[in-house]
């Protein structure tokens, strides 16, 4: 059996002490992710926001170990709030989470990951990718990654909640299947590239040198 491993203080994942990629480090390094609007600012909403909804969805407002709105920045509040709002609208309760900010590891397709949450939603177990910008192309390719890492013979949905101040929160499930082809075809690309990076001054397999 693996020793799988997550440094969250630097975000690495490793597989039995060798580092893997994680699912959005190889969304970064496809280009595909516009990391133009990934400011100082956007990261610490980004992150306050994860927190305070994962304390939420774990254990509710007001527990003991739940979330205390008096220690969420005021400025973050309303993305926080339209997700208590969204999840009232969708009648998701938090006996409804299977996971929340757990991390995961693919030991065949060597990488790692991190969920925002899968819980129970209209009945169907489904991957929750929480997002306080805009929407992104590559968010399909995202849940398809985290999707991968969930047992194969379960069925899960995959969707993004988009979280904006003052607005209701909006749900986009992503349905194609060929989401999870795009994913390895991503996949497969960034490990391919990283082996010619570790190999690039050895001969290929297959070369013979000719003294």
């Amino acid at each position: 059996m693996s020793n799988n491993t997550y440094d969250s203080e630097n975000h690495i994942y490793r597989i039995d002490g060798v580092v893997v990629p994680s699912v959005t480090q190889v969304l970064t390094d496809s280009g595909l992710v516009d990391d133009h609007w990934f400011t100082e600012k956007s990261r610490k909403c980004g992150q306050t926001v994860a927190v305070a909804t994962a304390l939420y969805d774990k254990w509710g407002l007001g527990a003991a170990f739940g979330l205390d709105k008096a220690k969420v920045p005021e400025q973050y509040w309303p993305y926080v709030q339209a997700w208590i709002d969204w999840r009232g609208e969708m009648g998701i309760k938090n006996d409804d989470f299977i996971l929340v900010e757990v991390p995961m590891w693919h030991e065949g397709l060597r990488y790692g990951g991190k969920p925002d949450a899968v819980a129970w939603v209209k009945g169907r177990r489904t991957v929750i990718e929480k997002k306080t910008g805009g929407f992104a192309g590559w968010h399909k390719w995202q849940t398809a990654g985290y999707r991968e890492m969930l047992s194969l013979k379960l069925d899960y949905a995959r969707m993004a909640v988009y979280l904006n101040p003052g607005k209701p929160a909006k749900a986009i499930w992503h349905e194609d299947q060929r989401d999870m082809d795009g994913w390895r075809l991503l996949l497969g690309t960034h490990h391919l590239k990283q082996d010619y990076l570790d190999r690039l001054w050895e001969l290929p397999s297959g070369v013979r040198e000719e003294n």
